[in-house]
């Protein structure tokens, strides 16, 4: 399943996306600034997606082709 985390550079969104990609999930991780993805160790193993809530084409971007969008 390919899953959509929004807000993956936050608390909740982070380990959500550690304990998607341990699950064996494909996941896109969404952030405003995708660099600080680099942090993270399971970086390397999502896609990474810009995404701003204020961007109405970033969020059409970051949603296409996406079976699931998790927004925590």
């Amino acid at each position: 399943m390919r899953i959509l985390v929004t807000g993956a550079t936050g608390y909740v969104g982070s380990r959500l996306v550690a304990a998607l990609v341990r699950d064996g999930h494909s996941v896109v991780a969404a952030t405003r600034d995708p660099e600080k993805l680099g942090r993270f160790g399971w970086c390397d193993d999502v896609d990474a997606v810009a995404l701003d809530a204020d961007d109405p084409a970033s969020v059409e971007a970051a949603i296409t082709d996406k079976t699931v969008a998790i927004m925590p």
